[in-house]
């Protein structure tokens, strides 16, 4: 089938949706922080959002040579924060249930290892989050329980890269800090098109099927437990067979009142089940932090 060939007006109208794109990533890349309620627009299309990665890219080149020097550095040594090695499994899993997912899907094929998951797509500011390991922006958000940045950088113990792959957004984090990446097969079954895949490219002998099964069968079912939304952490093999699974049934129950701190609060129930036919009543409440004491570096809930 023929391609429809571009008009001069939609070329203009390209044009000026990629510099809009860059402004955005100028305008990201020059703020202090990244608030929650920031308002920072998204690039229009596949080309302005291309435009924008390659924007922080260069913005991160020109840093002075020290400070570019600090980050990777900082980068490079997230893979001693836990002796787990696979510890970004478990951060991939926690941001996954920050961003609504309900399902986690993991394939260790070849050298490669990607995970998927359906929560809400990447947008820019969590580009350079990714890129500047202590940056985040989830420190206004007290339900938040992974931590973006230096979080998914513990993936650094099993390789340099992190490649992040969603709608039109296709980026590289490592060596360069941030570059375009590359678009790769990916199996229908794996993932949907609004999915958010993480892929780790591995040396030969990094990462087997076997370590990864595992290691879930050690983090059980019961890890599940304190998670909202993620239902699910399937394990799958190259034909889309399940090779281990991590699964809750939940079920809401009543809620009551309870003294918790010396102060009333409503406690909402459930009850879990795993397919083992373990049972787990939950309750839930939030509750302010007591007087005079607050978290280091994060929101505290209303």
């Amino acid at each position: 089938m023929w391609g429809r060939e571009m008009s001069t007006g939609d070329a203009v109208r390209r044009t000026a949706a990629v510099e809009r794109g860059i402004a955005f990533a100028d305008a990201l890349f020059s703020m202090e922080g990244i608030p929650e309620g920031a308002v920072v627009p998204e690039p229009e299309g596949e080309a302005a959002t291309k435009a924008a990665v390659e924007r922080l890219g260069r913005r991160f080149a020109r840093l002075d040579g020290q400070v570019r020097h600090a980050l990777r550095r900082t980068r490079d040594h997230a893979g001693n924060l836990s002796s787990d090695r696979l510890q970004g499994l478990s951060e991939i899993v926690q941001n996954a249930e920050d961003l609504g997912a309900t399902d986690v899907r993991i394939l260790t094929r070849g050298q490669e290892l990607l995970v998927a998951h359906n929560g809400s797509p990447v947008r820019l500011p969590d580009v350079l989050a990714l890129a500047m390991p202590w940056l985040t922006s989830k420190a206004e958000q007290a339900e938040s329980t992974g931590r973006f940045g230096i979080g998914l950088m513990t993936l650094q113990s099993l390789s340099p890269h992190l490649e992040v792959h969603c709608g039109h957004y296709r980026f590289r984090v490592g060596d360069p800090d941030i570059a375009v990446a590359r678009p790769f097969p990916l199996p229908d079954w794996f993932a949907g098109d609004a999915w958010t895949v993480l892929r780790v490219p591995l040396e030969p002998g990094v990462l087997g099927a076997d370590e990864v099964d595992a290691w879930l069968a050690e983090w059980g079912d019961s890890a599940l437990l304190f998670l909202g939304s993620v239902g699910s952490v399937t394990h799958l093999d190259e034909q889309g067979r399940v090779r281990h699974r991590l699964a809750l049934d939940r079920e809401t129950g009543e809620p009551f009142k309870a003294v918790v701190g010396g102060q009333s609060a409503d406690v909402e129930t459930g009850e879990a089940r795993a397919g083992d036919g373990s049972r787990w009543l939950i309750c839930r409440t939030t509750v302010p932090s007591p007087f005079g004491i607050t978290p280091s570096h994060k929101a505290v809930g209303s």
